[in-house]
Formats: structure tokens, C-alpha cells, sequence
């Protein structure tokens, strides 16, 4: 009786530690990707890719319609798995989601889904003076208590790599070779 009262403390203990890491659900992924502007940045690149790549140049129509249609989920799938990597913790996509939703971190998701979006499009990101100086003293508050949690230790972190492991590339170009009968461009 004794000891399973120490285990049942021991895993009363535990118990926060374990809920505290868990990983990101697809969901969580997902709704980050948006607040951060990857979800547009991704649409935008693909299109990039699939309309005026000269290497699917040669492509009929439908054949970059079918690979298209085979490389987006593979590669959204591998941006996933990077958000996932990046964030590590489900509490911690909960904390960002909290933060978006006060006006400081409405205004701060804004400055950085613009700055995404700019990236891709070759186009001047925005200046971080240009968000400082509309900022309420509210606001101003907002952004400073998020920068002192941990949650913000994300914008420390090196972004991991989104790229498909080399087995899932071959099962690709074999998926691309027989349901839409071209080969998949080397990168």
C-alpha cells in the first residue's frame, strides 16, 4: 500500500511535466502557420513554382495541374513537421494563439504576416519602427509581457529545414512518374 501511494505521488508529479510536453497537433500547426503568414507564403511559393518554374516549363497544363497536386501536400506536410519542430510544445502554440488575440499581439502577428508575405515576394519588409510607433501604451504592454515569456523564446530559434526526407522524395518522383507520367525535376 505504501508504495503505491509513492508511485501514485510520483506520478502526480509527473503528470504536469508530461501534459506540459505535448507536440503540436496538425490544428495547432496550422492556425500558427496562419497567424505567422506561412499559410500565404506557402500558397504563394507553390504558385511561384508550379506557374513560372522554367524547369516545369515543359509540362503540359494538366501534367503540372497533377504534379502540383502531389508536391503541395508533401511539402506542406514537411512545413508542418518544421512548425512542429520549431514550437515543440502544444502549450506553447496556446500561449501564441492567447497572445494574438490581444491587441498587441493582433498588431504584432499583422507586422510579421506582412513581413513573411514581403520575403516571398521579393518585395521590402516592413520596418520594425514603422510597429513601434503606432503602439499604444497598452499595446506596447501586450508585446513586452509575450517577449518576456517563454513562448517568445520561438524567434530565438533556428527555423529547421522544410525539406522531404530522401525516401519520401523517391516515393514522390515514383508517385509523380505513375499518375501523371512525367519526371519529377531534380532539385
Amino acid at each position: 500500500m505504501q508504495a503505491l501511494r509513492r508511485m501514485a505521488a510520483v506520478a502526480l508529479v509527473l503528470l504536469p511535466v508530461v501534459a506540459a510536453a505535448a507536440v503540436p497537433s496538425d490544428s495547432q500547426v496550422v492556425r500558427v502557420q496562419k497567424l505567422l503568414g506561412f499559410d500565404e507564403a506557402f500558397a504563394l511559393t507553390m504558385d511561384e513554382k508550379f506557374d513560372h518554374s522554367p524547369e516545369l516549363s515543359h509540362y503540359s497544363s494538366s501534367e503540372r495541374t497533377c504534379v502540383s497536386g502531389l508536391v503541395r501536400p508533401a511539402f506542406a506536410g514537411a512545413l508542418n513537421n518544421a512548425f512542429r519542430d520549431l514550437f515543440g510544445d502544444a502549450a506553447v502554440v496556446e500561449d501564441w494563439e492567447r497572445f494574438a488575440q490581444t491587441p498587441g499581439g493582433a498588431r504584432f502577428m499583422e507586422f510579421v504576416r506582412s513581413g513573411v508575405v514581403a520575403t516571398v515576394r521579393n518585395q521590402p519588409r516592413p520596418e520594425p519602427e514603422a510597429f513601434m510607433d503606432g503602439l499604444t501604451p497598452g499595446q506596447l504592454d501586450d508585446v513586452a509581457k509575450f517577449m518576456s515569456s517563454p513562448a517568445a523564446a520561438v524567434l530565438k530559434r533556428e527555423f529547421p529545414e522544410v525539406d522531404l526526407p530522401q525516401d519520401q522524395q523517391v516515393t514522390l518522383a515514383a508517385q509523380v512518374q505513375s499518375q501523371c507520367g512525367v519526371e519529377l525535376p531534380k532539385a
